[in-house]
């Protein structure tokens, strides 16, 4: 199935009028753009668990205004590589109106890692060495052994970049929450990390989360609130 719509901050485009997509796409269309989501929610289930489908799952929810949901689903379907532009558009859309970006600007080096590693695709991690030690085969004779050397460290970026955010997971809050110093309501409250917002995890004791990042959020929430963006098909 072709991705449903385009979002936008200024208005959402339907492809409806694309001769390229099937009837039953644009059917989906004009549910959409009639607001009949239940129905639209319905046909999306023929597809369920497909990047597709948390693309258009993501989209819908957006456009009934259920933000925390549709984020839920745009990343992961940007995280499976899926229509990249698109989904970026609307996974971008959704945090502005979330009101989450400024939260979630990178601070630390830590950070900064994290965000680039997720965007790096599942696939690189085995293509992008493979192309180098190709090039590296092809080309031994005419590079130095430094070079070479290089090479091959380089071949292990990708590896080494995912294993450092494997070390962390990824959830969404639920809903307005209330950080604590320590993994009890007994601990005293000095944040709130807002509906919607990404939290990178580092532990979980005893039902509470440990935020590790946003820098500026880090605490205890309780697990029970917040929404796993790991496994989610």
């Amino acid at each position: 199935m072709d991705y449903l719509l385009y979002l936008s901050s200024i208005k959402y485009n339907s492809l409806s009028e694309d001769t390229t997509i099937s009837q039953s796409n644009q059917s989906l269309n004009k549910l959409y753009t009639e607001g009949n989501f239940e129905d639209v929610f319905s046909k999306l289930e023929t597809s369920k668990g497909s990047s597709e489908y948390h693309y258009n799952l993501g989209t819908v929810y957006a456009k009934n205004s259920e933000l925390v949901k549709a984020r839920k689903h745009l990343e992961l379907a940007y995280k499976d590589g899926y229509a990249p532009t698109q989904t970026l558009n609307n996974l971008n859309y959704v945090k502005q109106k979330l009101g989450v970006v400024n939260i979630e600007e990178p601070l630390s080096i830590e950070e900064n890692i994290l965000v680039f590693s997720e965007s790096i695709p599942d696939f690189a991690i085995i293509s992008f060495p493979l192309i180098v030690l190709i090039l590296n085969i092809y080309f031994i004779k005419q590079l130095s052994k430094y070079i070479i050397v290089l090479l091959l460290v380089i071949c292990t970026l990708p590896y080494g970049l995912k294993t450092f955010e494997s070390s962390v997971s990824r959830s969404l809050s639920s809903k307005d929450l209330k950080v604590h110093e320590g993994p009890s309501e007994i601990f005293e409250s000095l944040k709130e990390a807002p509906a919607g917002v990404k939290l990178y995890i580092k532990k979980i004791h005893d039902g509470w989360a440990l935020i590790s990042y946003p820098q500026d959020l880090r605490g205890w929430v309780r697990e029970e609130d917040l929404l796993t963006l790991e496994g989610l098909k």
